[in-house]
């Protein structure tokens, strides 16, 4: 089960449903930023619009992120299987006749390669239409206004519509995306068996990662984040594209330093105080200081950390070769195994340490 899902048994004896989830977001602080409006138009129009400013926070509606399918168990038992998404709104696009395009856009923040992904999108996107035909069904069921025959037994109008929903995969791992995109790439089909493809329906997932969007499309600290995101896997490389645009990120707001700091958690930026990095003059922060410093106390703990394993590994040789002395009946020798490094190394090499 990947991390979002959550299984919802029904008791044996009737009552609430009990739900457990041991999953834990490792895109947490990510999917914070992403929830933001704001943030969220900055990401959906430099993605689907090139930059242009098509989608406003105004336009926007919080959804809740839960879908619920309803399974059947090997053994005919009844359960749940509640998706939970990242990010999701409803946004109302104005038409020329006054009336209002709504679609559902859903995110799903990627830290790591997935997979399954394709498998897992599937499973949000029939969740969500589900769930609107489930929201449908009672209404008409409340309103009785359904008329005898096929529409009473679907539970919907003849003409009835639904939503589009438009769902997003935000990758932003180290490593180049190397998962599949579409179904059809994930099924195993002989050559001779390609007509079973005429009766399938192919799904492919909007994929977006720093490849293959330009990062002068957004407006946010999302531009920076898509700038920094190829250099991700190497801190030097990062450094040096920072010192190299000093003039871009010498002064950048606190909400650009704060996705910064959130999009490289785990690699290079590190839990900081930004205050430490604001500039004098200008109001803003120094991310080229910020990195610089950052890098240096990275370098400062990773030589402490290699001297610690260092005496680690030491101790565990030296033990392992008492461990052997004692086996062979040389307990005698041990006082200067340890004390001798040339008569050490000689016996290192020996018994193969």
């Amino acid at each position: 089960m990947r991390s979002g899902d959550k299984i919802i048994f029904p008791p044996r004896k009737g009552g609430i449903f009990i739900s457990k989830n041991k999953n834990r977001k490792k895109d947490a602080p990510v999917k914070r930023q992403m929830q933001k409006p704001h943030i969220f138009c900055d990401f959906v129009n430099g993605v689907l619009f090139d930059g242009q400013q098509r989608l406003l926070p105004e336009m926007l509606t919080r959804l809740p992120e839960g879908t619920v399918l309803a399974l059947e168990g090997q053994e005919g038992e009844a359960f749940c299987l509640e998706r939970v998404r990242d990010v999701a709104f409803e946004a109302a696009f104005p038409q020329e006749n006054s009336m209002i395009f709504r679609v559902i856009l859903g995110e799903e923040n990627q830290s790591f390669v997935d997979y399954g992904m394709v498998i897992r999108e599937m499973g949000y996107e029939a969740g969500g239409y589900g769930e609107q035909l489930k929201a449908r069904r009672l209404k008409h069921r409340n309103d009785k206004d359904l008329k005898p025959g096929d529409e009473f037994l679907s539970g919907i109008q003849k003409e009835e519509c639904f939503v589009p929903i438009v769902n997003f995969v935000f990758y932003y791992g180290e490593k180049p995306w190397d998962g599949k995109t579409r179904l059809f790439d994930l099924l195993k089909v002989p050559e001779e068996e390609a007509w079973i493809y005429n009766y399938i329906s192919d799904y492919r997932i909007n994929l977006v990662h720093a490849e293959n969007v330009h990062p002068g499309n957004f407006r946010t600290g999302l531009r920076q984040v898509f700038e920094l995101l190829p250099f991700s896997g190497s801190g030097s490389e990062m450094e040096r594209y920072v010192m190299e645009n000093s003039a871009e990120f010498s002064n950048v707001s606190a909400e650009t330093f704060d996705l910064l700091s959130t999009f490289f958690n785990d690699r290079e930026m590190g839990l900081i105080n930004k205050e430490r990095f604001r500039n004098k003059e200008g109001g803003g922060y120094n991310m080229c200081t910020a990195f610089r410093e950052i890098r240096e106390d990275g370098v400062n703990q990773g030589i402490q950390i290699g001297k610690e394993q260092g005496i680690q590994i030491g101790e565990e040789r030296v033990n392992l070769l008492i461990q052997h002395l004692i086996q062979d009946s040389r307990t005698d020798e041990i006082a200067k195994a340890v004390s001798d490094r040339a008569y050490q190394q000689e016996l290192f090499l020996k018994y193969g340490i």
